[in-house]
């Protein structure tokens, strides 16, 4: 299984940066549970092509045994697809709508971010706050992300 191991450190970035605190980082053996997650509103070839060149810019490919996302359109139907296509298994995490608009994406992220392993974040500029919140669960988790920008023009 994986490990959590501790260490003091330094806050790289952000309002606290070179402050020291204790950070938490995970040991990964073995297989790996993997969120891509990215704009809804990028058309499906665009979208296709990017969930491939992001998952293939991670380096995480042959570790990726389950397809963590979401069921919104665009990347994430992309990134189902594609994993449909590779014979990789999907977890679907779905926002509580019973809640506020903003809290409920912001608790969806953290079940996903507590769930998965690593995360594949593929983003417009500005980046779409839903995707930042998800950037920032995974870092506060000390679990490694993988940036994919792209280009909505």
């Amino acid at each position: 299984g994986n490990e959590r191991i501790q260490y003091w450190g330094k806050q790289s970035r952000g309002k606290h940066e070179g402050t020291e605190r204790i950070f938490s980082r995970f040991i990964w053996n073995g297989d790996m549970k993997i969120i891509v997650m990215g704009e809804k509103n990028t058309d499906s070839p665009q979208a296709r092509i990017s969930v491939e060149k992001a998952i293939e810019k991670s380096g995480w490919r042959e570790e990726i045994v389950e397809l963590v996302t979401t069921k919104s359109m665009g990347i994430g139907y992309a990134a189902r697809t594609w994993a449909e296509e590779n014979n990789i298994s999907i977890k679907l995490f779905y926002s509580h709508w019973d809640r506020n608009l903003c809290r409920a994406m912001n608790d969806r992220n953290r079940e996903m971010g507590g769930y998965a392993d690593k995360l594949i974040a593929i983003y417009p500029l500005p980046r779409d706050p839903t995707i930042h919140d998800m950037i920032c669960v995974m870092e506060r988790l000390g679990k490694p992300v993988s940036l994919y920008e792209i280009d909505l023009e």
